[in-house]
Parts: C-alpha cells; structure tokens; sequence
C-alpha cells in the first residue's frame, strides 16, 4: 500500500482519520479470526513454506497501520513509520503528534520509539529485548523481558502461509512466550509486513495487557513523524454523589533525561442525569491553569495537552450527582524526525 504522491501531508492525514474509522473494525474483527486463518491456511511440511526466516529489510517512510483495543478505548488506530535511523537503532515515530502524545500517556502501543538495527529488539526500560530471535526456525526458544513483565519465554510454534483479508498472501511464523508469574502472550511476525501482524498478551487472570493487530501497511510515507517520552505523575479516581478534592504532585522532570516540554492530559469521565462536575489543573508557580467543566449526562474520554513548568501542580476536582472522573497526568518530551 503506496502514499499517493499527490497527497501533502495534512489532506493524507485528514483522508486517513476518517479511513481508520472504517477499516478498524474490519481489523477487530479479523483478530477475533486469525487463529483459524493462519491454522487453515497451511502446513509445516509445505514445500513452498520456509523452514527459516530471515529477519526483515526496513527503509525510511515504510509504514504499518495498528489497530489496538485498551482497557479506555476499545478503537485506537496509529500509524507507525521508519525515519532515519541513529546509528543503532531504527527510529519508529507516530505519524501525528496525537498519536505519539496519546500513547505517551496509555502506553497502548510497545513497538513505538526504538529498535535495535540488525536483530531488531524492542527496548523495555532502556534494555534492548528480543521479541524475535533471527533466524526463526520451529522450536527455536529463548527468553526477554517485555511489558514490564520479566522472563517470558518464547517459542516458534509453527511458520505458516496465511491469506489475509485486504492485505494479501503472507507467511506468518507464529510464536507463544510464557512469564513465570502466570502471564501469556500470543504473537507473529508477518513476513510481507516485516513487522508484528499480531500480538495479544494476557495476565494469569485474564485482564489484557496489550492487544494490537495489523489493519495495512506499505512504503513511501513522507513527511514529521513523532514519539514522545512519557512518565506518569498523578492517576486517581473519583466518584460522586459529592466529591470536593485538593490533590498535588511534584513535576521535577524525568528522572534519566531532563524537563519535560508537554503536560499530557487523559480524562475518562461519565456525569449521570442531573449532575455536574469540574477539574482544574493549575501551575503554582505559573499560575497557568486547565479546566474542564461538565453538566448533565456526558461520557467520554478525552485526550488534552499543555506546556509543562516545572514545580508543584494542583488538581482540583468538584463533582455533584452520579459521576465518575478519573484524570491521569504525565510529563512528555516530544522528538520529531523528517522522513
């Protein structure tokens, strides 16, 4: 899948929005199916399927369009794309700045930001991990800490021809890991793709973890791609009939690479019937405040962002009636790279 060369950068980015509204539900419901694709779809002893896969050739501006189901929002869709790398790594940006400020406060998305060039591991805090050891053959294992979670470990289970709805013919090699607390996850590196077509990981209780599936991909993506990285300062929780709070937290910047440039702010709320609510966000050394006032019979989640001064912040929730407010707050800095 090709940009087309007479699109600038915002009519792509406008025409793409209302695109994913379209084809995101075609992926969530391909997830639900792609076990019984990728077991209808082939055999192990097919002569024309290979024993070995290499690892993937990647090129500046090539692309891949996730879908990811979260415990917040059940239709996130982000674009991801390779700028130049640095030397060492592949540098995997968002292809807006909403995606990359969205993630840097959900963290819904693993694949984003670095990968190591050559072997191509993911990095969890700071380390490089091998969510794939090159070349992958059936019955190859080995271990890596992942989704803060420690010492999964990983097997090739099957590598397999697949044949997926818009996308086309592929191989999918097809890879189980498990985590000494119980955790499971479930993924496969798409050999057309060159990436994760699908991954889906799982505590010992069953809540999710991560869920992500591959809706297109392609080469050719021009233009400022994002990654922002985020720290989280403040996530609580507040419910009615009468809530009146003065809560705080200290900004002192990230704690490995210095002040942040944004204030990344996430809100999930419901206000019932006859009910009301406000939270004010306020600098107290600036005096610069953010509010946000609700009346009668509003749910939603909503995604805001303001300049960041470091120092002592204040939150101040007012709710009256049925409602239930939860506000996270987390310190970003933004990277850009021109593709």
């Amino acid at each position: 899948m090709n940009e087309s060369p007479d699109l600038n950068g915002t009519e792509r980015s406008d025409m793409e929005g209302k695109m994913l509204q379209l084809i995101i539900v075609l992926a969530l419901v391909l997830s639900g199916f792609a076990g019984c694709l990728e077991e209808e779809s082939g055999n192990d002893d097919d002569d024309n399927v290979p024993s070995s896969i290499p690892a993937p050739l990647w090129e500046v501006g090539k692309f891949w369009v996730y879908a990811f189901a979260t415990p917040d929002e059940t239709d996130i869709a982000a674009r991801m794309v390779v700028a130049p790398d640095d030397g060492t790594n592949h540098l995997i940006g968002a292809a807006s700045a909403e995606e990359a400020r969205r993630h840097a406060i959900l963290n819904y998305n693993p694949l984003l930001g670095r990968v190591e060039l050559g072997n191509f591991s993911v990095y969890e805090n700071g380390e490089p991990q091998s969510l794939f050891l090159f070349p992958l053959s059936v019955g190859n294992t080995w271990t890596f800490n992942f989704l803060e979670v420690e010492g999964w470990q990983a097997s090739v289970e099957s590598i397999r021809k697949a044949s997926i709805p818009a996308m086309g013919d592929t191989i999918l090699v097809n890879i189980r890991a498990t985590a000494p607390g119980g955790e499971t996850m479930e993924y496969s590196f798409d050999v057309t793709a060159g990436w994760v077509h699908l991954m889906r990981a799982w505590t010992a209780s069953g809540d999710t973890i991560v869920n992500m599936t591959l809706v297109s991909h392609g080469s050719g993506h021009s233009g400022t791609v994002y990654f922002m990285r985020g720290y989280n300062h403040f996530d609580e929780t507040y419910s009615a009939p009468a809530v009146d709070v003065y809560d705080t937290f200290l900004d002192s910047g990230h704690p490995d690479h210095g002040a942040f440039d944004t204030l990344v702010i996430y809100l999930n709320y419901r206000i019932g019937s006859g009910s009301s609510g406000s939270m004010t966000l306020k600098d107290n050394e600036a005096a610069e405040a953010y509010t946000k006032t609700w009346t009668a019979e509003e749910t939603d989640n909503q995604l805001d962002s303001v300049v960041d001064h470091s120092g002592e912040y204040s939150v101040t929730v007012n709710l009256e009636g049925s409602c239930d407010l939860r506000v996270r707050i987390a310190g970003g800095i933004m990277y850009s790279w021109d593709v």
